[in-house]
């Protein structure tokens, strides 16, 4: 999953293992220690958030990163 993640910015790379997480990661497990919203990850995921703060997209790669890592 990690090593499939493109190497482009940051904003693509995020959305892209958003979309690709493993379905035992939950909205929920991101959210919390990425400090953003459960509606917010969604419409992001969905492509309804036009300017995403790179603050908070910084905080969701990260967080969900490390979840996948642990995971594997």
């Amino acid at each position: 999953m990690l090593d499939t993640a493109p190497s482009g910015p940051l904003l693509d790379r995020t959305l892209y293992l958003v979309i690709n997480r493993p379905r035992t990661i939950t909205l929920e497990e991101i959210a919390g220690p990425a400090h953003v919203s459960i509606p917010w990850i969604s419409r992001f995921a969905n492509g309804h958030i036009k300017d995403p703060s790179v603050n908070a997209v910084q905080r969701v790669h990260d967080t969900l990163v490390e979840l996948i890592k642990a995971k594997l």
